[in-house]
């Protein structure tokens, strides 16, 4: 057996980032349109308003090593040990809207977390254009202090935690003897832990509804996703990419609404974008021209925290996780390249579809619901050039 070879590769990261997000409201006139203080027993007041800073501090090590079995068979192995610290501290301003006697400074929030992430990917060449391969690896992203609202009930959270996953893939990837096909395609399993989600929380104490970011129990995402294309002459070539994913909660989470087997927001099963493009020399520019047809399939809003008024057994806040329909859309390009500039001519949503991205029940004027469309038929052009 012959020498194995090694590749390896090791580094750090550190950043250091603080933000302040200022919120300050003004009473106006309805009449002028003016700004005007509002009179309380003859004294004028603000509205009001709150600063919200928060800081983020990371710092992490990582390293990765590829072993070299044979001019076929590798491994690669990395790990990733990283250590965040976060803090934030909302001070509420005298107004109408907060304590019109005094600002109200709200406890400084802490957290401090520190994990640990690996993977494992083997891989083969079948031949120098054909591969399989296989990889596990871990992951994780940071939890953190919740920015406390003004006017805030007692029992508010103050953090969320840190989700995570265990993630499996297989896959193969390629290309033909002739190179006019290509391929990509995989197979994935992930096992999430402490879900983070963006819901509603309703105060026990107050029955006020607020929107913050939680941890919801386990979920499972599973499915295919590949990348084709096919040259079918010279110059016109075929795509396409999509994936098909089952993404369900695999454990019931009543204080964000979700119930075990709902599938998880805003994502849909099938997703597909089919891509006709065609390239050729015309005079001094190289021009490729394409369409595009993109499938989105069926899927759901966000979860929302049932009322303290709802019975036990009944887990979704009324209204939440709304069914979003399936649509199609298309789009068209024309680019010329010259030896210095670049033309873009482009149409997006060439049908003019009015796709339903988001909706939410009783959040608007009146407590109607309201929703987001995506941007109507769009035509437009774009020139660059390299200097």
């Amino acid at each position: 057996m012959g020498s194995i070879g090694i590749d390896w590769l090791v580094g750090g990261f550190y950043s250091d980032e603080d933000i302040t997000f200022n919120q300050f409201f003004d009473a106006i006139n309805p009449v002028t349109g003016e700004i005007q203080f509002t009179n309380i027993f003859g004294f004028p007041l603000p509205v009001g308003g709150s600063e919200l800073p928060a800081s983020y501090e990371e710092i992490s090590g990582f390293g990765e090593v590829v072993l070299h079995f044979t001019d076929q068979f590798d491994i690669a192995v990395g790990g990733r040990y990283s250590s965040n610290k976060q803090e934030s501290q909302v001070t509420s301003f005298a107004g109408i809207i907060n304590d019109p006697f005094g600002d109200i400074v709200n406890p400084l929030i802490e957290t401090d977390e520190s994990e640990f992430t690996w993977s494992f990917a083997p891989s083969y060449h079948l031949t120098d254009d054909k591969l399989i391969y296989g990889r596990i690896a871990t992951g994780y992203r940071p939890g953190g202090p919740a920015l406390i609202i003004p006017g805030a009930p007692p029992d508010f959270p103050l953090s969320y935690t840190s989700d995570s996953t265990v993630n499996y893939e297989i896959g193969t990837k390629g290309t033909t003897e002739d190179g006019r096909f290509t391929y990509d395609v995989a197979a994935f399993y992930i096992d999430w832990t402490d879900i983070q989600i963006l819901t509603q929380f309703i105060s026990t104490t107050s029955g006020q509804t607020f929107t913050i970011t939680g941890n919801a129990g386990t979920a499972v995402s599973k499915g295919l996703e590949w990348d084709v294309a096919w040259e079918l002459t010279e110059g016109l070539v075929l795509s396409d990419n999509g994936a098909y994913v089952d993404a369900k909660l695999t454990e019931s989470a009543r204080g964000l609404g979700g119930v075990d087997g709902d599938q998880l927001p805003f994502v849909p099963e099938w997703t597909n974008t089919l891509n006709l493009d065609y390239s050729t020399n015309i005079g001094s520019a190289f021009v490729t021209m394409g369409v595009s047809w993109v499938y989105t399939g069926v899927r759901y809003t966000g979860f929302g925290a049932p009322t303290p008024q709802q019975p036990p057994e009944d887990e979704r806040f009324p209204g939440s996780h709304v069914k979003l329909p399936s649509d199609h859309t298309f789009s068209a390009q024309i680019i010329a390249s010259f030896e210095r500039f670049r033309v873009r001519l482009y149409v997006q949503n060439l049908t003019d579809e009015r796709v339903l991205t988001a909706y939410n029940t009783g959040s608007d004027f009146n407590h109607t619901g309201s929703g987001q469309i995506i941007q109507p038929r769009t035509y437009g052009i774009s020139v660059g050039a390299r200097f």
